[in-house]
């Protein structure tokens, strides 16, 4: 496509970017204690960040699915990478785009929910002192 994407292989032992290799055990006991962290989380929020939340879980999930039943076995298998990008410095592959997919949306979900539910209250404040004041 223009040279603006290309196909290429990347055996990634580490998390995003390359972070945490030689150390693949670690990168995996982080990923379940994340995805854990992240399902707990997403109970009490609004349906747009469980939408952002559920990506970020889903693309976490395959990825870990990928590490732990690789054909080297759990803590050795890599994650292929696989899709690069011109503009973009790391390989990546599509659980990495749902992941930060997720991220961004749960992200947005939260701080525009979050202001919604600030300027509905200071509306529903404002409704009280005049119905009071009258």
């Amino acid at each position: 496509m223009g040279g603006v994407i290309r196909l290429h292989i990347v055996y990634n032992t580490g998390a995003a970017f390359g972070l945490g290799q030689g150390h693949e055990w670690l990168v995996e006991v982080g990923e379940v204690l994340i995805l854990t962290l992240l399902g707990f989380l997403v109970r009490n929020t609004t349906p747009s960040t469980r939408v952002g939340v559920a990506l970020a879980i889903g693309g976490g999930v395959g990825n870990l699915l990928v590490r732990l039943t690789g054909p080297d076995g759990p803590f050795n298998s890599p994650v292929v990478d696989w899709i690069h990008l011109s503009f973009y410095p790391a390989t990546f592959n599509l659980a990495d785009v749902a992941l930060r997919i997720g991220v961004v949306v749960a992200i947005l979900g939260f701080i525009f929910d979050n202001r919604h539910q600030r300027v509905s209250e200071r509306l529903r404040v404002l409704g009280s002192d005049r119905e009071g004041g009258e």
